[in-house]
């Protein structure tokens, strides 16, 4: 597999805008349990890393851009301390994805941070990174935070509590002891938001999201519990098209 910036243009170009398709929300089965799942170890605050730092590796792979995003981060609701939020990772589309940064935002304030790939290193004013599919924290080897994710399957959103939540929630954690980045189903790097979508496959190459929520631990320590609604969203929420257009909605524990 073609690794780095290359790599994931040919990935990236492979997920096609979709026409027709259906709503991607969520549909979250019953029952308050769930298996809570995650790449990485269960490191604690400081986002100290598990695994081999591989830097070298890890600059191909992120390929950092040297400027800011301009994708829309918007509130659509916020109701009973639960934020629902239009994000724009399209990252310029498909074929443009590889030459745009990251797209950074701050749960707590519900805004994009403003810092290029390079700043976010050693940044934590951010919580979640995104870039179409591909969605990682502020942790581990993904830059100083505390931050990471675990992934509650099958959980709807309400039942998800504090106290429900795991006491060991992953960091960012992408390579084995041999520096090779770890991959999902849709060849994309394996982060703490692995599983969040299932993939078509090459019939119709649709990203939707697999019932479940995660539980997020924000650069600074914070608690949210997190579910992505839809990957094709328009800005005003509905459904649209475009693919690393997110709908999500969020809150804290």
């Amino acid at each position: 597999m073609v690794r780095g910036a290359r790599g994931r243009l040919l990935r990236w170009s492979s997920v096609v805008l979709v026409s027709g398709l259906s709503s991607f929300a969520a549909a979250c089965s019953d029952g308050g349990g769930g298996e809570a799942t995650g790449s990485g170890g269960s490191g604690g605050a400081g986002g100290a890393a598990v695994g081999p730092a591989c830097p070298a590796e890890r600059e191909k792979e992120i390929g950092p851009v040297d400027k800011v995003s301009t994708g829309e981060v918007t509130v659509l609701s916020d109701m009973g301390g639960v934020k629902t939020l239009y994000v724009d990772a399209s990252a310029g589309g498909v074929m443009e994805a590889a030459l745009n940064p990251w797209l950074y935002v701050n749960l707590a304030m519900a805004v994009r941070v403003d810092i290029t790939d390079k700043q976010a290193d050693s940044s934590t004013d951010w919580d979640l990174a995104l870039k179409r599919p591909e969605i990682w924290t502020n942790s581990g080897l993904g830059a100083v935070g505390g931050g990471g994710a675990a992934f509650l399957k099958e959980v709807k959103f309400d039942a998800v509590t504090k106290e429900s939540a795991p006491a060991a929630i992953p960091v960012e954690d992408w390579f084995n002891d041999s520096c090779e980045i770890q991959v999902d189903e849709g060849g994309y790097m394996r982060t703490t938001f692995d599983g969040w979508y299932d993939y078509g496959g090459q019939d119709t190459h649709a990203v939707t999201p697999h019932p479940g929520v995660f539980v997020v631990r924000g650069a600074k320590g914070a608690l949210y519990k997190l579910e992505l609604e839809n990957f094709y969203s328009n800005p005003d929420g509905t459904d649209g098209m475009a693919g690393g257009r997110f709908k999500l909605r969020y809150s804290p524990l």
